[in-house]
């Protein structure tokens, strides 16, 4: 890839690295432009390449014997998809592919697997994203369990705008009900109710957060407790620290 200045890279763990460091890995990276529903990988496949979210969303899916797909976790400009490699895995047991289109910075999976090894910083970033991510999955499980549609939305709807910062968000009903497991008119309802209160606005393949405080007030604690844990990995304090 071309040099780019890390400060202009929108994915928050390489914009993090010392200088030295980015510059290192800069050569393996290649900028691509990712669209809706792409695959990633898919279950217990050698994954081939580690992606860096710019301001784009992938989901890590889990199948049910009924064939109907549930989102697992969400993954933006805050982390990678490189878990399954940081972790000496090869593979991994869940589909990852594209939720919201845009920009990624992706890395061969055996130069991902180097870099770690070579880049201390990058290591340790690469570990507390997957800290993160791990309490990411333990809170959307509790909440698809136990929490009304209208609350897991509302979190739902604010996790993907912190991963993109962006208030308006590339999706459709069809995909929102398919990420959250339930029947499109449950989802189409909800968005309904959210829209009447002046929450959120919606066309076909857009919806836009007109009252991020109402939306916040609307969602259950999961959303405060997830964002804690990324802005706590995030801190420039805990950065300097590295």
């Amino acid at each position: 890839m071309d040099f780019v200045p890390r400060e202009q890279i929108g994915n928050l763990i390489l914009s993090a690295l010392p200088e030295e460091e980015y510059n290192r890995l800069l050569p393996e990276l290649e900028l691509i432009k990712m669209e809706i529903g792409d695959l990633i990988h898919r279950p217990d496949e050698v994954i081939e390449y580690v992606h860096f979210p710019q301001d784009s969303i992938v989901s890590s899916v889990t199948y049910l014997d009924n064939g109907i797909s549930v989102e697992a976790g969400v993954i933006g400009r805050e982390g990678t998809t490189g878990i399954a490699i940081a972790l000496s895995n090869s593979k991994s047991p869940l589909e990852v592919t594209v939720q919201i289109p845009g920009d990624c910075l992706r890395i061969k999976a055996d130069k991902f697997k180097q870099a770690l090894e070579d880049n201390p910083v990058l290591k340790r970033l690469v570990h507390r994203h997957i800290f993160a991510y791990i309490t990411q999955l333990a809170h959307v499980n509790a909440c698809n369990a136990h929490h009304v549609l209208e609350k897991r939305l509302a979190r739902w709807l604010l996790i993907c705008r912190d991963r993109v910062n962006s208030d308006t968000l590339s999706l459709t009903q069809d995909f929102m009900a398919q990420m959250l497991g339930v029947h499109r008119p449950g989802v189409t309802l909800v968005a309904l109710n959210l829209k009447e209160a002046g929450i959120i606005n919606y066309r076909r393949g857009e919806i836009t957060i007109c009252d991020r405080a109402k939306l916040e007030k609307a969602s259950c604690k999961c959303y405060e407790a997830i964002k804690k844990d990324y802005d706590d990995y995030l801190k420039p304090d805990n950065q300097n620290n590295l």
